[in-house]
């Protein structure tokens, strides 16, 4: 069991830290405990104190690396975010972590079937990180380690699939060094060349944290929402908002219910819900590979069952609200997205191409934020990146960083050339082709990794 007793005074360094494995403090004094018994060095003087006299001030961190340690977090992980968790950490709920560790570590029920796909050696493996006052859980920093092309890595737990990360803690006078002591840990015990950190909030816990240690931000992108909380009228709100276009989806609605019998429903997790579910998915690929575009998730099947599963499954819930447009019971738009804490994270919306005439998404749209106005969600929020279709909803954005930290020489070159050269050189190159190629390169990519992975 890796543990680590951090402090929140200053005056110590990172490498006297390393020396030892347990700290407490005296007033203004530190103390640090090395292993074995009873031996005390001091810092200040030759004060000698017990543990027991001095835990309110010691924080506890440790690292969860296997699942049935992660299962006991239940309970505890729930009360911490019951208590201190934000509503766009909705991607940090334990069912929402327990359904990505199901489908892409291992089997934890007999109910969740799942394939393996890759070789043990390339499996992620969890690293959540924990910290502990008094016995009593005050953060969660889940993460897991890979290995890519020769080079460990420490991302997100759910990465593929969770648009926000970061930390769950706990609303304390301390939470500021608490974080930092935390991120000086996950340092120290990663055994990684690269931490990589992304979809990262500015108005997370760990966002100002991560700027102020100096890591590297190799992406700035916008995350566009729907504030909803004060809108007197939500009618009003479109007319001001986008003119234009309401008038424009008043009149695709009319021609809408020309072709049939419109119908727009919410659904709740169930076997319906299931169904629309992987649905959607499909749509959603088949409109990127028309426009000749890339997903790395969306080209893996593990996310169809993560996604059906989630959709699916009642009583480990993480909010699922899937809505569809439908016209004379043929779905024509769908949209999937996860409530928390009276706000609803948009994370896929698609439509059927066949009516891309009618503006079906934008109908869909318009009348899944007015069921959310109704049901008295306090916001919509659509995600990264931003689009010229989610500004025409939006009142408002929050940046969302991606973050990088080398932690020795090959994770700085692994930086240099993959992610802050290569992948933005090889998107400008992509973005250059003509649309037959680009439609060609992506209908292969996504042929191979599908057969690559089944």
């Amino acid at each position: 069991m890796l543990a680590y007793l951090g402090m929140l005074t200053t005056g110590t360094s990172l490498s006297q830290r390393n020396s030892y494995s347990k700290v407490a403090r005296i007033s203004d004094e530190r103390i640090y405990v090395k292993d074995g018994p009873s031996h005390l060095e001091t810092v200040s003087d030759e004060k000698m104190v017990s543990n027991q006299d001095t835990s309110k001030d010691v924080f506890e961190f440790d690292v969860v690396s296997e699942q049935l340690d992660f299962q006991a977090l239940e309970n505890e992980w729930n009360l911490l975010f019951q208590r201190f968790g934000q509503p766009h950490q909705v991607f940090l709920t334990f069912n929402w972590c327990w359904h990505w560790c199901a489908q892409f570590l291992g089997p934890q029920s007999s109910k969740i079937p799942r394939r393996e796909i890759r070789p043990a050696s390339r499996k992620p493996q969890l690293f959540i990180v924990t910290a502990r006052r008094n016995g009593e859980l005050v953060m969660v920093w889940p993460l897991v380690r890979d290995k890519k092309y020769g080079v460990t890595r420490l991302t997100w737990l759910g990465g593929n699939v969770s648009q926000y990360g970061d930390a769950i803690v706990a609303d304390i006078p301390e939470k500021d060094a608490l974080l930092r002591d935390g991120w000086n840990y996950i340092l120290e015990k990663g055994n990684c060349d690269v931490v990589s950190l992304s979809k990262v909030r500015d108005d997370s816990n760990i966002g100002a944290m991560l700027a102020d240690v100096g890591v590297e931000v190799e992406v700035e992108e916008l995350a566009p929402f729907l504030n909803l909380k004060n809108l007197q009228s939500i009618d009003a709100y479109f007319k001001t908002k986008n003119p234009k276009g309401a008038k424009n989806r008043r009149r695709a609605h009319r021609r809408v219910e020309e072709k049939g019998e419109v119908l727009f429903e919410v659904l709740k997790p169930g076997k319906k819900a299931r169904e629309i579910t992987i649905k959607a998915l499909e749509m959603k690929r088949q409109w990127l590979r028309k426009s000749g575009q890339f997903s790395r998730a969306l080209s893996d099947p593990r996310i169809d069952q993560f996604f059906a599963n989630v959709a699916l499954d009642e009583q480990r819930g993480v909010g699922t609200r899937v809505s569809v447009l439908s016209i004379d019971g043929h779905c024509v738009a769908m949209e999937i997205g996860f409530e928390c804490k009276g706000s609803l994270a948009v994370h896929v919306i698609s439509y059927d191409n066949k009516f891309n005439k009618f503006s079906c998404g934008s109908l869909a749209m318009e009348e899944s934020i007015r069921a959310c106005w109704k049901d008295g969600f306090s916001s919509y929020d659509l995600l990264a990146p931003c689009a010229p279709f989610k500004m025409d909803w939006a009142d408002q954005c929050v940046v969302v960083k991606d973050w990088h930290k080398a932690t020795n020489a090959r994770g700085q070159l692994w930086l240099q050339l993959y992610h802050f050269a290569g992948k933005k050189s090889l998107k400008r190159v992509m973005n250059c082709l003509p649309i037959v190629v680009r439609r060609a390169m992506s209908h292969m990519s996504d042929s191979m990794r599908r057969k690559y992975t089944a």
